[in-house]
Formats: structure tokens, C-alpha cells, sequence
């Protein structure tokens, strides 16, 4: 009985994995940024799609000044908000890579959308660093590649709860690929914000888990 859960396991996670495309290195991760933003629009003339569209615009726009905040300093996002306004925000939708639609609705003649958006991270970098906004060594601080190994997996239902979790529920993390599975043990490479301490540590509270090991390229984590 145990050697046919084990298969079965094992199956699922390779039918997982088969889905996800590739990636040559986080470093192409963290190229893009992954977000989550709400747009909303008002219904003029009982017109819903132009409503939708125009609340799918805010939000893409909410996206990237996401991301682009991500960067800046917050007095600086404040003191030079026209400059942004003009040179990056007025283009928003020129840094989108995609987007999903999470949700939508109408109420009280407003429309509102909720939305998942991939964004050029490294356009709106390089644009800010243009506008001298930031500065060249400014440029590494946020990202952090890493390859990450979860011990203590017994179930398909634990390996779907953190990657849902490294993909949907942990801020900071800007992305997280699927590299190995067995039974027991799965790694990802992960992209995300901030130095691998602080990565570990937020992942250690979301995944309710213990650090057993880290360094400046890998982090493991035991479930509990």
C-alpha cells in the first residue's frame, strides 16, 4: 500500500512540474515581478465593457507603480511623483508582460477588477536609473536567487500548499519554479527581495517549518 502512494506521488509531481516551462536562472526571474493589483472604473451609459477595460487599465497602472515603488525611496516616489507620472506611469501598460484576471464585479456603478500582472522589473529599473532616480549600485539590492529544498513532504496536499504558498502568499517572493520532487523533498528556485536571512525567515513563518540550513546561494526547511 505504502509503495502505491509513494507512485502516485511521485505521478502527480511530475505532472505538476511538466506544466512549468524551463528557466534558465533566477536571474531571469528577476527580471519580471509578480503582482497582484485591483483597478475599478466607472459604468457611464449602462456601458460595462468599457467600464471593465478602463478598470483593467488602472490596475495594470496600480501594478507597475507596484514595482516601480519597490525601488524608489518613499520620499522619492512622493517628491518626484510628475516626473514618474510622465516618463513612466503615462506607459504603464509598455511593462507588462501578462496578466490574469482574478476577479470582477459591478456594484454601485462602479466596476472593479482584480488582477495577477507580470511587469518588466528590469524596464522600470533601467528607466528609473535613467531619470536619476537610483542609482547604479541600487540596482542588485532587491533580488535575491536562491534554491530552496523543503523536507518533511509526505502528500501531494503538502507539495500544493507550499507552492501555493511560495507562489501566492509569502511578500517578497517574486517567483518560484519547480526543480526537483521525491517523496519526502522538493526544491523550487526562488527569486525574491531582500537577503536570504530575511528570506528565511518569512519563509520559515509561512510554511510553519525550521530553517536546518543556509547560505548566501540555499536555504532548507523541515515542516513541522
Amino acid at each position: 500500500m505504502k509503495k502505491l502512494e509513494v507512485s502516485s506521488f511521485a505521478l502527480l509531481l511530475l505532472a505538476v512540474m511538466i506544466g512549468f516551462p524551463p528557466v534558465s536562472s533566477c536571474a531571469e526571474m528577476m527580471a519580471t515581478q509578480v503582482v497582484e493589483a485591483e483597478g475599478n472604473a466607472y459604468v457611464i451609459g449602462l456601458d460595462l465593457a468599457r467600464a471593465r477595460n478602463e478598470a483593467i487599465r488602472d490596475a495594470l497602472l496600480k501594478a507597475v507603480v507596484q514595482v516601480a515603488n519597490r525601488f524608489l525611496a518613499p520620499q522619492d516616489a512622493e517628491r518626484k511623483s510628475r516626473l514618474l507620472n510622465e516618463q513612466i506611469y503615462s506607459q504603464a501598460e509598455g511593462f507588462i508582460q501578462d496578466y490574469r484576471l482574478i476577479s470582477e464585479s459591478s456594484a454601485m456603478d462602479v466596476y472593479t477588477v482584480a488582477i495577477r500582472v507580470t511587469v518588466f522589473a528590469d524596464g522600470i529599473r533601467d528607466e528609473l536609473h535613467g531619470l536619476g532616480l537610483i542609482r547604479p549600485n541600487q540596482h542588485n539590492l532587491v533580488s535575491a536567487g536562491i534554491s530552496l529544498t523543503i523536507h518533511g513532504i509526505r502528500s501531494y496536499g503538502d507539495y500544493a500548499r507550499c507552492y501555493g504558498i511560495l507562489k501566492d502568499r509569502t511578500p517578497g517572493i517574486r517567483a518560484a519554479v519547480p526543480r526537483e520532487a521525491s517523496w519526502g523533498s522538493a526544491r523550487f528556485d526562488v527569486a525574491a527581495e531582500g537577503t536570504i536571512p530575511s528570506v528565511a525567515e518569512r519563509l520559515r513563518e509561512k510554511l510553519t517549518g525550521e530553517i536546518k540550513s543556509q547560505d548566501d546561494r540555499s536555504l532548507e526547511i523541515h515542516l513541522r
